[in-house]
């Protein structure tokens, strides 16, 4: 498929990952809620390369075993109950625009199948292709997206401050960081480090860094006691590391 560059016009180059497998849970019916599926995902992603040829770097391009690991991430944590929610996650994931720390080219533009093989217990193979395009529109954070039962976000953490990690009427279920540089509650936590545990809002991520880290977070909709709905609480190091 050939796709253009909303920005100049050329046509964009195409790096693709095929037949990459991950495991959801996903589904409308009772028993799906309550297990694991294996999906099989086909992604495509439209940018431009020419710069990546040029000087040799991988951060001119994409480095697609840290996206496959996003994008695993996002749906081993997520709770979906279509596959067109799981696939406008990761859409718009992938076309939002580079964290801070993490330097990358822009993608474009996206086309991503995701197949369920399980789900028709070998009668057919259900599946979804979605082709999406770079919005003019910038991303407003921490929500990249969210489904009436899922939400997908990156939360910054300022050079030299903390944060404890919130957003209204959502709890947090896992969150990876992108980048070296964090504590939590005075853990050191490596970059891509998952992190899944209960009331992950009450911890304090400090930034030792003088530069801005980020946190990604896959987040479901349960309902919290009312001092729980608060948006992100910036305080110093010293209170989150002692307080």
């Amino acid at each position: 498929m050939r796709v253009h560059s909303q920005i100049d016009g050329r046509c964009l180059d195409e790096i693709r990952l095929q037949d990459m497998r991950v495991r959801c849970t996903i589904g409308v019916y009772p028993d799906e809620a309550a297990r694991t599926q294996a999906l099989s995902l086909n992604i495509a992603l439209y940018l431009d390369t020419r710069q990546a040829a040029r000087d040799g770097q991988l951060h001119s391009t994409v480095d697609y075993a840290a996206l496959a690991r996003e994008l695993t991430f996002i749906l081993n944590h997520g709770r979906f109950r279509l596959l067109e929610s799981a696939a406008e996650a990761l859409a718009s994931y992938m076309l939002s625009p580079p964290a801070a720390d993490q330097t990358r080219a822009p993608i474009q533009a996206v086309e991503l199948e995701i197949l369920k093989p399980e789900a028709l217990r070998g009668m057919a193979i259900p599946s979804l292709n979605i082709f999406r395009q770079e919005a003019p529109d910038a991303m407003v954070e921490p929500l990249i997206f969210a489904a009436p039962e899922a939400a997908l976000l990156r939360f910054q953490i300022p050079p030299q401050g903390a944060l404890r990690l919130r957003y209204p009427d959502w709890h947090l279920k896992a969150l990876l960081p992108a980048e070296s540089g964090l504590t939590c509650d005075g853990r050191e936590l490596a970059a891509g480090e998952e992190l899944c545990q209960e009331d992950l809002e009450q911890s304090f991520f400090a930034n030792k860094m003088d530069t801005l880290r980020t946190v990604l977070a896959v987040a479901t909709r349960e309902v919290k006691p009312r001092a729980q709905r608060l948006g992100v609480q910036p305080v110093t190091v010293a209170q989150s590391l002692y307080n």
